[in-house]
């Protein structure tokens, strides 16, 4: 039928994929301690929908789920305590006085900033990477330094969600498949950056490298 084919209809279905992502990410984290597991599940879902050209949901979700429960959860616990440490010293900060204080601003601002930007890639790296903590954190670093200005970017506009969310619950419904999609795509251009030897661990996603990003490198 010409209406299946239609540009519109194919908006609409894929705006109707990405909001019941997103509806499925909400529910699944209402207990909170599922929402790191919920976060990587939403990149298991974006695999399947780009490289295999299918729209499941629930298996995709529930298979990464699962298969990235524990090591998720870990690492998400571990880095929000980072960022509670973080968040901690950047208020002692302010009590601190004299020359010394603006050394110690800075240099914690400089440490925040690392932090989101590294946080951007956490989730992807743990969906499409077979690799442990360490060469989670390792791998979120190189890709920070393959694009620190597109990585800061991004870190600011989750944080911009992030606030408006906090204020306006229900826009989560809206953006958070959207936000897992640019990040998914962040990754993927990170990545292609690299010799497969760079990074650590196995990539279980298949790239398909931008033909002028190819260029660029070549030039390079």
């Amino acid at each position: 039928m010409k209406i299946l084919d239609s540009r519109l209809y194919r908006m609409a279905n894929t705006a109707t994929n990405y909001f019941l992502l997103s509806l499925l990410w909400l529910v699944i984290s209402i207990p909170l301690v599922t929402i790191f597991p919920a976060t990587v599940a939403l990149f298991g879902v974006l695999r399947v929908w780009r490289e295999e050209d299918r729209e499941d949901l629930l298996g995709p979700f529930f298979g990464t789920f699962r298969a990235k429960f524990w090591q998720s959860l870990l690492i998400g616990i571990g880095w929000t305590a980072i960022g509670a440490i973080l968040g901690v010293d950047i208020l002692a900060s302010r009590q601190i006085s004299g020359a010394v204080a603006i050394p110690v601003l800075i240099a914690l601002g400089l440490i925040t900033v690392l932090y989101c930007q590294l946080t951007v890639y956490l989730f992807p790296i743990i969906a499409h990477m077979r690799v442990g903590p360490r060469g989670v954190i390792r791998n979120a670093f190189l890709l920070t330094l393959s694009q620190p200005f597109l990585s800061l970017f991004a870190a600011v506009g989750i944080i911009i969600v992030g606030i408006g969310a906090y204020f306006v619950p229900f826009i989560l419904l809206i953006v958070v498949g959207m936000i897992a999609y640019g990040q998914d795509a962040l990754f993927r251009r990170g990545v292609a950056k690299f010799a497969p030897a760079a990074l650590s661990g196995e990539l279980d996603i298949i790239l398909d490298i931008d033909s002028n990003l190819a260029e660029e490198e070549s030039a390079k």
